[in-house]
């Protein structure tokens, strides 16, 4: 009795979609959303290959993997991504714009270096949930991607192998700012 109430095939279409209608869109906004993350996963790609970065060495499709967790924040000129002093394990990845780094000291505000898309922030307090140790504040409109310690844990569960290239990653970044605050100390 169930087939009979299935309609002929020349109203089939039409039938599925008035009783699936829900499901339909669903789908929709799943592949939607699938196509943005692969979009915004080839920017990253693109935009950023050869520099040293989060996802370097990441195929496209293990930078889409890594989206599905990310929360995208966009932050206007002179807005605070974080505040000296919170606490936060979030890792922020800067996809454009510009922020500046600085230090609350005794003499005042002490700026301590600009950074442009392709760069992260957070790394200490994401690998070590410890208080922000500085102020980082937007220049200009700026589109972020924000990670936690969760999202790692996860990664390092289900994907290891893309979670091992992000800490290879992470560990050539904080090298490379361990040389930078060095230098800066030497000048100063």
């Amino acid at each position: 009795e169930a087939a009979s109430k299935f309609p002929n095939s020349l109203n089939s279409a039409k039938w599925f979609q008035q009783n699936f209608k829900k499901m339909i869109q669903e789908d929709e906004s799943v592949s939607a959303k699938t196509d943005q993350l692969h979009k915004l996963a080839a920017y990253i790609n693109k935009t950023f290959a050869g520099k040293m970065f989060i996802f370097k060495n990441l195929a496209i499709s293990e930078i889409e993997t890594v989206l599905n967790f990310a929360n995208v924040v966009k932050y206007e000129t002179n807005e605070f991504l974080i505040k000296e002093g919170e606490n936060s394990n979030e890792l922020i990845v800067l996809i454009t714009g510009c922020i500046s780094v600085e230090k609350n000291s005794p003499k005042g505000k002490i700026k301590i270096v600009d950074l442009k898309a392709g760069e992260v922030v957070g790394e200490v307090a994401f690998l070590e949930e410890m208080p922000r140790t500085a102020d980082i504040i937007a220049k200009e409109t700026t589109q972020t991607l924000r990670f936690n310690q969760t999202i790692l844990k996860k990664l390092m569960q289900n994907n290891p192998e893309i979670a091992s290239k992000i800490l290879l990653n992470l560990s050539l970044i904080l090298c490379q700012r361990l040389k930078q605050t060095t230098q800066f100390l030497a000048k100063n």
